[in-house]
């Protein structure tokens, strides 16, 4: 399944009223989050050897979620300026080919 946008924050406004700013506030907020979850897993990966264990499964899995909630906030914006599923589909064909001929897939 892919990323859905979201349509509503979690005072029930819909995001297409959000204030870019504020937007971008949150976006800000869920990598900080995904930063934190990151540096808890590796906390967790050198106390335990290898990250075994429920604790660590735990802090990997909330590392994920965050880092999936960065990808929704991001689609969601994709869509607020104009971008439905077609053409985030191009833009992202786009972006793989200029990482190509970077290098940075390879």
């Amino acid at each position: 399944m892919l990323p859905l946008p979201v349509k509503k924050n979690k005072f029930g406004q819909s995001v297409a009223d959000i204030p870019t700013t504020d937007y971008y506030r949150q976006i800000a907020e869920e990598v900080l989050e995904a930063h934190v979850a990151a540096k808890n897993a590796e906390l967790v990966k050198r106390m335990t050897g290898e990250g075994c264990g429920q604790c660590a499964e735990f802090v990997l899995c909330n590392e994920a979620e965050e880092l999936a909630d960065i990808i929704t906030c991001c689609i969601t914006r994709l869509e607020i300026i104009g971008y439905d599923d077609n053409a985030r589909q191009k833009l992202y064909h786009a972006v793989n080919d200029k990482n190509r001929k970077r290098g940075y897939l390879q």
